[in-house]
């Protein structure tokens, strides 16, 4: 399992990001989509759950 985390850079800055947490804004993910092939199972995380719930989404569709 890996986490992804969606939100954007400021926020990281801000509160911090869980340790080996994958760090791509949800705007980036569809151009970024393919340096998470290797893995199946993701954690998907933002500050509210709208952007991981998108990013969830967007993964699907790639097969993630």
């Amino acid at each position: 399992m890996q986490y992804l985390d969606v939100r954007n850079k400021a926020e990281w800055k801000a509160t911090g990001v869980a340790e080996g947490a994958i760090l791509i804004p949800l705007p980036e993910l569809p151009k970024r989509v393919s340096e998470l092939k290797g893995q199946k199972n993701y954690v998907v995380s933002c500050r509210s759950g709208m952007r991981a719930r998108v990013a969830a989404s967007i993964l699907a569709q790639q097969g993630l």
